[in-house]
């Protein structure tokens, strides 16, 4: 039987050639397969990183506090909401930010200055390009330059940099300025902080501000929720998602469906090529089928060797794909291959990735066309008349 069922569907033995009823099909579905497993391990390692660089700073759930109307009747209303969110392990960072000048003995330069609540918590990141320890003075007058600004300006690691800030810009005179040393740099590939910088909050530069942004390690659960909500309502904002860079996450997702649907694309070209040669393989074998079914086997067992023929297909082109880019993640790993295509200078040095939910919807998704596929030919077999059969008439 299974001699039978290569001859039939696979092995032309005449020819010693693959037929091509089982070799088209094979080579899209394998083709589109393969650009659907490897487009979700591009856009899923890229993703990944840039959440991870992201989140090192920035989280996902955050409050936006107005210090203006929260401290109107209470000036340690922020303060008490920080204490609150600490003690119940929702507390990440919190920082303020506002556009300064800042200059050395010679140059004036223009920038957004981070004022970071819990600087040293900030020190232990993963993207300071200087790992050694440094030593600050008692007064913490340091800051940390992004790395596009440490080599768009004349800097050094250790000199000092003078911040100016406008306190009241009804009064321009009044310039607030402190100086600090630069002890490190930060690099993540995103201009928004590689083009900053950071300090410790000071109050003096930062004292016109009225926003704070606090960064979340968690959602608020629902009495926490109602409990910021009465005591703090007309001063805080709660978000859960990362506003400020929701248009670059949906560009990626954009990006990834659309190499999707080009796989898929592929697939089903895949799907109406093998239906049409099932068809044709019924039309031209009526005669042997006909005689199979008068030796006993029955339409239904006929269709459902048309139906393993197409789901094997469909399983050894996903799996071979499957197989070649789980090859490509491994060399990818010890070669870099992605940096030659994916210049780590210009995007991030990411790692492919590819998760069960993307092997497991690629596959069932190859299996659904592929069975929708045959069903037309199973179709035209349950029509089929033995005596007109044999006859050669449909």
């Amino acid at each position: 039987m299974i001699k039978f069922f290569l001859k039939y569907f696979i092995y032309n033995g005449d020819s010693k050639t693959f037929k091509n009823s089982f070799l088209l099909p094979f080579s899209t579905i394998l083709i589109g397969s393969f650009v659907i497993l490897l487009s979700f391990a591009i856009m899923d390692g890229f993703s990944s990183k840039l959440y991870s660089t992201i989140y090192f700073f920035d989280k996902g759930h955050s409050l936006i506090v107005n210090k203006k109307i929260l401290n109107s009747k209470n000036s340690n209303n922020t303060k008490k909401l920080i204490n609150f969110l600490k003690q119940h392990d929702y507390y990440y960072n919190s920082y303020e930010e506002r556009v300064m000048f800042f200059k050395d003995y010679k140059n004036t330069y223009v920038g957004k200055v981070f004022g970071l609540y819990d600087m040293n918590d900030f020190l232990e990141n993963n993207f300071l390009i200087l790992k050694d320890e440094v030593i600050f003075d008692q007064n913490n007058k340091y800051c940390i330059i992004g790395y596009d600004k440490y080599i768009s300006t004349d800097y050094n690691l250790g000199d000092e940099i003078k911040f100016v800030s406008f306190s009241d810009f009804y009064n321009l005179n009044s310039f607030p300025n402190r100086d600090y040393t630069v002890v490190n740099s930060i690099k993540t590939n995103i201009s928004n902080y590689d083009n900053s910088l950071f300090l410790p909050y000071d109050s003096v530069l930062f004292n016109k501000n009225i926003f704070l942004k606090i960064n979340l390690n968690r959602q608020i659960n629902d009495d926490h929720m109602l409990m910021i909500n009465t005591h703090y309502n007309e001063g805080v904002k709660i978000f859960d998602k990362l506003d400020k860079f929701s248009e670059l996450f949906s560009a990626i997702e954009f990006e990834k469906i659309s190499y999707v649907l080009f796989g898929i694309f592929i697939v089903l070209i895949s799907s109406i090529m093998l239906m049409g040669y099932n068809i044709t393989s019924i039309f031209r074998n009526l005669k042997a089928l006909a005689l199979i079914e008068t030796l006993g086997i029955s339409k239904k067992h006929i269709s459902i060797i048309y139906l393993l023929y197409s789901t094997i297909l469909g399983f050894i082109g996903f799996f071979v794909a499957l197989l070649i880019v789980s090859i490509i993640i491994s060399l990818d790993k010890y070669f870099l291959i992605m940096d030659y295509i994916f210049d780590p200078n210009i995007y991030f040095n990411f790692d492919l990735s590819l998760n069960y939910s993307t092997i497991l919807f690629t596959f069932f998704l190859n299996t659904l066309i592929i069975i929708i596929s045959t069903i037309i030919p199973i179709y035209k077999i349950s029509k089929l008349d033995i005596i007109d059969s044999l006859k050669f008439r449909v």
